[in-house]
């Protein structure tokens, strides 16, 4: 810009008096000043293209960061969960088979409920509520049809017979169940034959 100031000068100045003005070197001047404008600026676009990735690269850092805390924080949640503390709804999820003697049906549902909340924070408590509630299904079903076919043989003698053959069949799974809650209570990975393995086949 100075120069461009003292080239329009010597022009007045020149025009004024009559003077020799030189076009020529002039003209280069104004070459050089618009190459000198083009250079700054490609060089301000770069600046500020670098700028724009620096700025992109530290977003995508803190970014990275805070995804990174906030995984770190799930998985210490997911550790909150103490060794009491599961063998609690352990043991909970075995005794969930006594809610069928108020309800009648509603004990696999508990366990159900029980999977549900802590399956993520705990694959001990998940793989104990969901052999419980297979294994409660399992004994709905064999109670259901056992005293369906003894009513329906009430009408000949046998009938009879089958009425304290199915009350002892009826308290079998309640004393079973509790037979597991103890033993998890203690510490042992107690399993019911059949819905164990159905449980680890998933």
């Amino acid at each position: 810009m100075r120069e461009l100031f003292k080239m329009t000068r010597r022009l007045v100045c020149a025009t004024a008096t009559g003077a020799d003005f030189n076009f020529a070197a002039h003209r280069r001047i104004l070459i050089n000043l618009d190459q000198q404008k083009s250079q700054f600026w490609s060089w301000h676009v770069r600046f500020e293209a670098t700028q724009s990735q620096q700025y992109t690269k530290r977003e995508g850092v803190v970014v990275q960061a805070k995804r990174q805390d906030h995984g770190a924080v799930g998985e210490s949640n997911l550790r909150t969960m103490s060794a009491q503390d599961e063998r609690t709804w352990s043991v909970l999820a075995h005794l969930s088979m006594f809610v069928n003697l108020v309800t009648g049906f509603l004990g696999p549902v508990a366990a159900l409920i029980i999977y549900l909340v802590y399956k993520d924070r705990s694959r001990k408590v998940a793989f104990h509520a969901l052999q419980s509630m297979f294994y409660q299904i399992g004994w709905l079903v064999i109670l259901a049809v056992g005293w369906t076919v003894t009513t329906l043989l009430l009408v000949v003698v046998i009938g009879f017979v089958l009425i304290p053959v199915m009350v002892i069949v009826s308290v079998m799974p309640f004393v079973h169940a509790g037979y597991a809650a103890y033993r998890v209570s203690n510490g042992d990975d107690y399993r019911y034959p059949f819905a164990a393995d159905m449980v680890e086949s998933r």
